[in-house]
């Protein structure tokens, strides 16, 4: 997550889409437990501006590797578990209320 975050290419590329300003400001690792509703986990990237907090996007990040050994043997990707809680993530924060939610 830092890398992509540092790097401006990969950043304008995953983190700067469908109608985002440019430039925001991210966090990560950002604790729900402060928020309103004393939610409970985190969002692993938060983009924000200054001016339209009501703009705010947050992301779900997770790694699932897909090595080549599981495409040649029909196998799945590691880490496919995570998936479901991943997605269970993403809805808490819809119902938190940010602008935008990408997994």
């Amino acid at each position: 997550m830092d890398r992509l975050l540092s790097d401006l290419l990969w950043r304008s590329d995953l983190f700067e889409i469908a109608g985002m300003p440019r430039r925001m400001h991210a966090k990560k690792r950002v604790r729900l437990d402060s928020a309103p509703g004393k939610y409970k986990g985190d969002i692993d990237v938060l983009l924000s501006t200054l001016h339209h907090p009501e703009h705010a996007v947050a992301y779900q990040v997770k790694r699932i590797k897909f090595g080549i050994p599981a495409l040649r043997t029909g196998g799945r990707p590691n880490k496919m578990q995570e998936l479901e809680k991943a997605a269970q993530q993403a809805n808490l924060l819809a119902r938190i209320g940010f602008w935008q939610i990408y997994l």
